[in-house]
Order: C-alpha cells, then structure tokens, then sequence
C-alpha cells in the first residue's frame, strides 16, 4: 500500500509540472517573440528575410501552440518527471541549497550530449535527414526558424525524456527551470541578428555560432551540432568558430524549400525518404 501510494504521489507532481510548465510556457513564448523579432529588425544578419517563410512559421508555432508542443525542451522535461514518477531513476540529482545548481547544470549537460548525438544522427541517416532537412531548408534563420520542424521528428525529441528519466532522478525544481532556459538558449541561437557571444561563444550556442551549422556554404556542412553547449562540437571535432564578420547565406545547397504550408507536413513523403534533399 505504501509503494501503491508513492507512485500515485509521484504521478500528482509529475501532473503539477505539466500543467506548471504548460501555464507560463505560452507568456514566455510570446515574450521571448515579441523581444526576438525587434532585435532582428535592429541588427539583422541579413536584411531580407522571406516574409512567407516567417509567416508559415508562425502558423506553425500557433498549431503546436493548440496541441500543446510548441516548445520540446518542456514537453521533454514533462516526460522525465513521467518516467521518473513511475520509479525510472538510478542516479538522484538533490536540489537542496548549493547542490541546486549544480545539479541543474549536470542535466543541462547531460541531456545536451544526448541531443548532440541524435543531431548528428539526423545528419546522417537517410531517415531522420528526410524531415531533419525541413529545418535547414530556412533561407534566412530567425527565431521562428526553432519550430520549423516536421512533426514526427518533435514526437521522437520528446521521446528522448525516457533515457534520461530512466538514469537521473531529477527533482521538479530542477525541470522546472532547465525548460524554459533550455528553450530560451535555443530560440536565441536561432535570431537572425549580427550578433555572436565572442569571449563565451564556445560556452554557449548563440546566434552567429548556430548559423554556421545552418550555412549554405560546402566548408560549414556538418559543422557546429551543439544545442546549447559547444563543448561536445570541440571534443567530437566539429567545431567551426565564425570569424568576426562571418554571418554566412543559411538554408540548403540544393536550394529545396517547402513548396507552401501543407508541405511542411507532407516534406519527408514528398521527398520519398531519400537524400533527394540535399545538406
């Protein structure tokens, strides 16, 4: 009886996080939007971006929105508190006093070895690259550019909260900060502003650094993987540190682009799960 009654305790504040996450995700979005766009109409890295393309993105961050995926850093955090609450969770992360931020940045780095690795596997297996190419197909990369991903792809990012909650046992507190900041470190990488972090630029992802990884140029391909910590891009070898002025053409060498809104569900069928996509 008393297990039967830890897990349904452990279920109530796995319930909590979602719906904590779910209430201030939609202001921090808008906010961080509102705030975005201004800076890349201040200092933009490049002048003309596509107002199509935004637009298209925009509807796409109003449908996810509506289903409640518009951001996968919180639906991943909500499916740890998930595993964890139905016992997955061999190494505990406490939270208490100074241990706080140190645990918090062990996930953080944890879980941002795990996407790094799954970037690089949806570079390179034919499957995973026919929707990954979606993302890459932005001819100018702006905030919006974080959603565009085919659907299928964000099912299988929020699957990756399993692995984690079956290794860590991460206290609430802890995913209820990591998601929004993991959100904000992502959505920030992706500004179209001519801005880069210089000195800390290899600390962490930011906007001239991520460009290079969506650049149209041969030299960039393959280059700069990391979410949110460069460090896996200098151990691993791919590792490209953009040069003062360097803020290169983005989207992919072949050119492709989704051809309107229902394309960006129909991508990887249209191109029939080949490298008809060219990086």
């Amino acid at each position: 009886m008393g297990d039967f009654a830890m897990v349904h305790a452990m279920l109530g504040l796995a319930n909590k996080l979602m719906i904590g996450l779910l209430t201030h995700k939609l202001l921090i979005i808008l906010l961080l939007l509102f705030v975005a766009r201004r800076a890349e109409r201040w200092i933009p890295a490049d002048p003309t971006p596509p107002t199509a393309d935004i637009y298209a993105d925009y509807k796409l961050i109003a449908l996810r929105l509506l289903f409640g995926v518009s951001a996968a850093p919180y639906c991943q955090a909500a499916s740890v508190a998930l595993v964890n609450a139905l016992g997955g969770g061999v190494v505990a992360l406490p939270s208490q006093g100074w241990w706080f931020p140190f645990s918090l940045l062990t996930y953080l780095v944890i879980f941002d070895l795990q996407q790094y690795a799954v970037h690089r596997l949806a570079h390179r297996s034919t499957f995973f690259w026919s929707m990954h190419s979606l993302h890459h197909s932005a001819r100018v990369v702006t905030v919006t550019s974080c959603t565009r991903h085919f659907w299928f792809e964000e099912v299988f990012a929020v699957a990756l909260g399993l692995p984690i909650g079956l290794a860590l046992r991460v206290p609430v507190e802890i995913l209820i900060v990591a998601a929004p900041l993991r959100s904000l470190i992502i959505a920030l990488a992706h500004t179209n502003v001519r801005a880069g972090y210089g000195f800390f630029s290899l600390l962490i992802t930011g906007p001239q650094y991520h460009r290079i990884h969506h650049s149209s140029h041969p030299e960039h391909i393959d280059k700069n993987f990391a979410e949110v910590f460069p460090l896996w891009d200098v151990i691993f070898g791919t590792v490209w540190r953009p040069k003062p002025d360097e803020f290169p053409a983005t989207g992919l060498t072949s050119g492709d682009v989704p051809a309107g809104f229902v394309d960006l569900f129909l991508w990887p069928v249209r191109h029939r799960f080949a490298r008809a996509v060219k990086r």
